[in-house]
């Protein structure tokens, strides 16, 4: 399959690809303190959504250094593991966007305001991350058709 980027404007692709890497650090960073915001403010609330973004953090602080790992050996199989991980986090993180939408224009749901508050940071904060965590993806994935070899 064809490269998607040839470049990312000014930057190689391998460049973009270690600032993607910390990119993917910083976001596990921003998942844990979404995660102690939501456990300080709602602690009886989103109980679930708690437990699957501290999973997803650690997760992503993996595949960080797997894309890491894989941008020094010019390995596609880590590239690969980078790419899986990230993916079904955007699949996560775009059905976390759906239900915190649906339960914040819930009329018959009373939620406390400080709850309905953090609904709304993470439905903006998600859902402006999703454009630019596609973008990382397609990015990666392009990188990793440059490679040759295993």
């Amino acid at each position: 399959m064809a490269p998607i980027f040839r470049s990312c404007g000014p930057l190689s692709l391998r460049t973009a690809c270690f600032l993607i890497a910390f990119y993917t650090f910083a976001l596990a960073i921003l998942l844990l303190s979404l995660n102690a915001h939501d456990y300080y403010y709602a602690s009886q609330y989103m109980v679930w959504s708690r437990i699957i973004s501290f999973v997803f953090a650690v997760v992503l602080f993996f595949a960080a250094i797997c894309l890491l790992g894989g941008l020094n050996r010019n390995s596609r199989q880590l590239h690969n593991v980078w790419i899986l991980a990230f993916g079904v986090f955007i699949i996560y993180q775009v059905s976390s966007i759906a239900w915190n939408i649906y339960y914040y224009t819930d009329a018959y749901n009373p939620v406390p305001v400080v709850v309905r508050s953090s609904m709304l940071s993470n439905i903006i904060v998600n859902g402006l991350l999703v454009f630019l965590n596609v973008l990382c993806l397609i990015t990666v994935h392009s990188h990793r058709e440059t490679i040759i070899g295993l």
